[in-house]
């Protein structure tokens, strides 16, 4: 019997570049696949739900480039299945409502990613009752942060009325009416006679959006800490992270912007780009949507080009360089977890992090591997029951701990 209390998740103001349209809205393929399994797309709608497009996140892209009318055909059986399955254990005929709840039902099991074809036609036709329908309700996560001023000072921001919730030197901090923080340093006059930092830590099932003071964006994940001065007065701006953000860098050519992390700087003009660097991963990710940047771990060093990740390993001097979905990278702070052939462990460590729950494996399951994108705004039994349709994972709740078997 294994335990971990794994460290994931979450939904940031939207980002309206290209790349971020990659990942269609939930809601909206949801309702558009299940008006093509009732058969009353039109054929826009269709091209819309099935196209091959770099832009959009479509079911023919999930299963990795398959023929499509092959697969239109196999959604086509998989609904069958369910409408007949239907049939029979009621003993009558599905009515128009009943159709579209079991339409409802093979749109989410295909959105949620079962990348392993073979594992469908199982997974529907499998009577077993999901075994976490009776866990507590939890939760997702929320925006939460806490943050710590120079002198020690500590400020639960989620719980602070709006306007003027610190001052530090010349800088003062304002809580926004959308919930985000900005740092105001009232112009390049601002000169701080001594380098005051702030730290603005996130708690599990927490996220956090903060402006720095020189205008740069910083989306923070679960379990991440940022430390930063409160205003950029040296020849570079200079922050410290452990965990995971998403930067949109102010542009200043003659300050470059820097990310210090344990093992890896990353550094940058004005660019978009994310960093993962939790200390359990033992390695830092950093994703380029837009600019450039270089990741450099002392003894390696790398630019990076819009569309690569860069991974610096602490057990691997050279640092690697590949192209990748950046959608997927950032599909945190859009309310999405997307998972590419990770393995059941891996996967978990995002759910604990961001439901705040603690993971036990059972059994020979750690190392089994699916993928899928699933709403991260969901309570954790309807997530973890969409998991279970993929018939390589199961779930046990007591209280906040999950027991994950085969």
């Amino acid at each position: 019997m294994k335990k971990i209390n794994a460290s994931g998740v979450c939904v940031g103001r939207k980002n309206t570049s290209l790349v971020e349209k990659e990942v269609m809205e939930t809601d909206q393929y949801l309702l558009l696949y299940e008006k093509y399994l009732a058969g009353k797309c039109t054929p826009e709608e269709e091209e819309q739900l099935f196209s091959d497009k770099p832009d959009g996140f479509t079911l023919y892209e999930s299963f990795d480039g398959a023929d499509l009318r092959e697969e239109k055909e196999r959604r086509r059986r998989v609904f069958q299945q369910i409408r007949g399955t239907i049939t029979r254990k009621r003993k009558r005929v599905l009515t128009l409502r009943m159709l579209y709840a079991a339409a409802a039902s093979v749109a989410l099991i295909l959105l949620a990613g079962i990348f392993n074809k073979d594992a469908i036609l199982p997974a529907v036709q499998s009577q077993k009752k999901v075994s976490v329908s009776k866990m507590p309700v939890i939760k997702p996560g929320s925006n939460a942060a806490v943050l710590t001023l120079s002198d020690g000072s500590v400020i639960h921001i989620d719980e602070s009325a709006n306007g003027l919730i610190a001052s530090e030197g010349k800088t003062h901090v304002r809580k926004l009416t959308d919930g985000r923080i900005i740092y105001e340093t009232g112009g390049p006059d601002n000169k701080q006679k001594t380098s005051l930092f702030n730290t603005i830590s996130i708690p599990r099932a927490g996220q956090y959006n903060v402006t720095l003071p020189d205008g740069t964006q910083v989306w923070l994940n679960s379990e991440s800490t940022l430390i930063f001065p409160v205003a950029f007065t040296g020849r570079d701006r200079r922050v410290r992270l452990k965990g995971e953000a998403y930067f949109e860098v102010a542009n200043d050519a003659k300050k470059p912007f820097m990310v210090e992390t344990e093992t890896a700087d990353i550094e940058v003009l004005g660019t978009h780009f994310n960093v993962r660097a939790y200390p359990a991963d033992d390695a830092v990710y950093a994703t380029l949507l837009e600019g450039a940047v270089k990741l450099n771990n002392g003894r390696d060093g790398k630019i990076l080009s819009p569309g690569e990740q860069g991974i610096s390993l602490s057990s691997n001097d050279a640092i690697s360089v590949r192209k990748v979905r950046v959608s997927d990278a950032i599909a945190w702070k859009n309310g999405l977890f997307v998972f590419r052939d990770n393995t059941v462990r891996e996967i978990m460590e995002q759910v604990a992090r961001w439901y705040d729950v603690e993971i036990e494996f059972q059994g020979n399951v750690e190392e089994r591997t699916f993928g899928g994108v699933y709403s991260k705004n969901r309570d954790l039994a309807q997530l973890l029951a969409s998991m279970e349709l993929t018939g390589l994972v199961h779930f046990k709740a007591e209280g906040r701990r999950i027991i994950v078997m085969p």
